[in-house]
């Protein structure tokens, strides 16, 4: 359903969006692309989100954003990924300048059908486990239909 008020202005209250993050630490082995286990949701428009996965529920396009955050020394890597019904399908990677808190993000447009889903996955190279983090910045994923 959509309505217009007096402005123009449209609202999709049934538009398939969600927004997760990570409430807690999350340990993440050395070179291992491993899911994030979004356990807090913001907002779940349509009821999409579930296991740690948004299913689409109609064919159209989609926005999806998935960030990491954990701490890294020097040169080292953190990799986020967007995984659509098993595959990775986009990523994203960025090295630590220093030994320092590093966010990393993936962002990606695409056309998906109904019954695809979407999940959040990350790696890094720091050579044994690292956390991913909640305290400093959010480790988040979020995906929207945008038409």
């Amino acid at each position: 359903h959509m309505t217009f008020d007096t402005n123009g202005i449209i609202s999709m209250p049934l538009q398939a969006s969600a927004s997760v993050n990570l409430s807690g630490n999350q340990s993440i082995s050395d070179s291992t692309v491993t899911k994030v286990t979004h356990d807090t949701e913001v907002y779940d428009i349509n009821g999409d989100f579930a296991s740690n996965k948004f299913t689409c529920p109609v064919d159209g396009i989609y926005l999806m954003i998935g960030t990491a955050s954990m701490s890294l020394a020097d040169a080292d890597n953190l990799t986020t990924y967007l995984f659509v019904n098993g595959a990775d399908v986009s990523r994203d990677s960025g090295s630590a300048a220093m030994t320092e808190h590093h966010n990393q993000s993936t962002v990606l447009v695409k056309k998906l059908d109904a019954s695809d889903y979407v999940e959040h996955y990350v790696m890094h190279t720091f050579g044994s486990s690292r956390d991913l983090t909640s305290s400093v910045q959010y480790t988040n994923f979020q995906v929207h239909k945008i038409a």
